[in-house]
């Protein structure tokens, strides 16, 4: 049997006020990809000020627990790519989705969905697989 080494990157971001974080951090994970040809990358989102470390000792929990959840979306990307990453919501939209393997915007997830993802999670806790996101069944046409 070959074992494989696993290394582990811990990628700290401090992201200047006016800069897009979710952009910088992209770009941090496509170098490290390319330059180390990573297979997998997880990543975990930590919000926290000096303040609220010093406080406390450690990070409070993310502000969003679907950020970074994988789901898994009724058609496949043009890339051919099946999963999707659920980020943050722009606008009138709760969260975005983008595909894993090319990070083209897949749709959005509304507040009705968002609610009870949420609730879902704060009931079960964190899924370990791809969460499975359907489209409603088509409305039959009324006769008459």
């Amino acid at each position: 049997m070959n074992a494989q080494k696993l290394t582990q990157f811990v990628l700290t971001l401090q992201v200047p006020p006016a800069a897009d974080g979710i952009r910088i951090l992209r770009h941090a994970l496509k170098v490290l990809w390319r330059r180390y040809g990573l297979k997998c990358v997880s990543v975990v989102e930590v919000c926290f000020t000096k303040a609220q470390s010093d406080l406390s000792g450690a990070p409070p929990a993310s502000p969003d627990q679907l950020h970074g959840l994988l789901a898994q979306l009724p058609r496949p990307c043009r890339c051919g790519g099946e999963l999707a990453v659920i980020g943050p919501g722009k606008g009138p939209h709760a969260a975005s989705l983008h595909c894993c393997e090319c990070e083209t915007h897949r749709g959005w997830i509304g507040h009705q969905t968002y609610k009870f993802l949420t609730g879902t999670l704060n009931q079960f806790g964190r899924p370990t697989e791809p969460i499975i996101l359907r489209r409603p069944p088509p409305v039959p046409p009324a006769v008459g």
